[in-house]
């Protein structure tokens, strides 16, 4: 299925919206993506970073999420995993494939 992707963003630090682009902005990246800190921010107490993976299909939902880096606590990144499962983006013609980073705890 990676080969149908067609747009790559990473967002270093990353919209519901109703018109169908060819790919999701930055700025629309971002704004889901900074809604999401605080709850990913309370998923542990330990200061660490883990960097999610997901494939955004053309609806919005996010169709995989995995973590490119982990927080070394199997439940921090269960629960940031299951954050990013919930995000909604706004709609595009094509799959995407987000990569962001997260910082967890204090």
């Amino acid at each position: 299925m990676l080969s149908s992707v067609k747009h790559w963003a990473v967002a270093a630090i990353f919209g519901l919206g109703s018109p169908v682009s060819d790919a999701r902005s930055e700025a629309d990246i971002r704004a889901v993506v900074d809604a999401s800190r605080p709850r990913v921010a309370a998923c542990g107490n330990q200061p660490a970073v883990v960097r999610a993976r997901m494939n955004v299909r053309p609806s919005g939902v996010v169709a995989r999420a995995s973590l490119d880096s982990s927080s070394g606590f199997a439940s921090v990144d269960q629960c940031v995993l299951a954050i990013v499962r919930s995000l909604r983006f706004s709609r595009t013609e094509d799959e995407q494939q987000i990569m962001v980073p997260f910082k967890i705890g204090a």
